[in-house]
């Protein structure tokens, strides 16, 4: 049972939104060892006390962002898609995040070598619970392979995404103007070595 957030716990919700929103409109014209956390707090409307209570540093608090992407992927319509079709929305939504956003991706990937972020790799990040659904689905309907378990399947998945995204955040002024269908390629044909023929 999902159980109702606090006052308190929304309030915190929110000043944590308002930090990192902050923090990423900084990041769109300086890089984040330029942007100081009195600077975020004031923009904030907070105390610099209060950065810290939420975060314990700018790469932490910009690492929250995940949560974000992990909201627009929940509310994807799955509605009328075969259990593949399903699968295939959802990755090219998540490997399609960094496009435009690339300065911010990058920031992002800087982030997650200096303050490790567990969430990132959760098995209860909603992108994780959703393909698995899905995979486990498609195992039960012996369309995808049950060799692997469904849990091995999405971190494989969604490392071959993070891959892609990463090439395109250290290469977007010379990948061709048509990256999200080569990717999107990609994706499928290596989703389709995990179906039964």
């Amino acid at each position: 049972m999902i159980s109702k957030l606090t006052k308190r716990q929304l309030q915190a919700s929110k000043t944590k939104e308002i930090i990192v929103s902050t923090l990423v409109y900084f990041l769109k014209t300086k890089p984040i060892n330029k942007i100081s956390i009195a600077e975020i707090a004031k923009h904030s409307n907070i105390a610099t006390g209060t950065f810290y209570v939420h975060f314990k540093s700018k790469e932490e608090a910009l690492l929250y962002c995940y949560r974000f992407g992990d909201k627009i992927i929940e509310q994807i319509d799955l509605g009328g898609l075969s259990t593949i079709e399903q699968i295939l929305l959802i990755l090219n939504r998540h490997i399609n995040m960094p496009v435009g956003n690339e300065d911010i991706q990058r920031h992002i990937y800087i982030s997650q070598l200096k303050h490790y972020d567990a969430y990132f790799f959760s098995d209860d990040r909603p992108i994780s619970r959703i393909l698995k659904d899905l995979i486990i689905k498609g195992q039960n309907d012996g369309i995808i392979t049950s060799t692997i378990s469904s849990r091995d399947l999405v971190r494989k998945l969604l490392r071959f995404s993070r891959g892609l995204m990463f090439e395109y955040c250290i290469q977007h002024n010379s990948v061709a103007s048509n990256w999200s269908d080569m990717a999107f390629t990609e994706v499928k044909e290596y989703l389709e070595l995990f179906l039964n023929k």
